[in-house]
């Protein structure tokens, strides 16, 4: 099955993400045109949110990594793919909640991901 990588923000706030340390502007389509939310955190990000007052952190559709770069978030997500992960674990997006949050489209840079896993 091919999928589509889409930044929603595009490629230019990869600086600030990698700083930040936390993703959340990148959804994955399938074939089928069902569209899933991705969420990255670093281990370094995650680490410092929790402390004596905070024992845990969830987010839904969470993915942890070492760093931002686009070739984790590329392997990352081919791993869930090789996986079944994605399509048995995680609810698609409604259509109004792409166009809610993640559209205007015409900043959305795309890349495709393919079965060569």
């Amino acid at each position: 099955m091919k999928y589509e990588l889409i930044y929603t923000l595009g490629r230019g706030v990869d600086a600030e993400c990698n700083m930040k340390g936390a993703r959340g502007d990148l959804l994955l389509r399938n074939m089928k045109g069902e569209y899933y939310e991705l969420n990255y955190i670093s281990i370094e990000r995650l680490t410092n949110s929790l402390d004596e007052n905070d024992s845990c952190f969830f987010d839904s559709n969470l993915i942890i990594v070492l760093n931002m770069d686009f070739e984790t978030i590329l392997k990352s997500i081919k791993s869930l793919i090789k996986q079944s992960f994605i399509e048995w674990n995680w609810r698609p997006l409604t259509i109004e909640q792409v166009e809610n949050f993640y559209y205007p489209i015409e900043s959305w840079e795309t890349y495709e991901i393919t079965n060569d896993l």
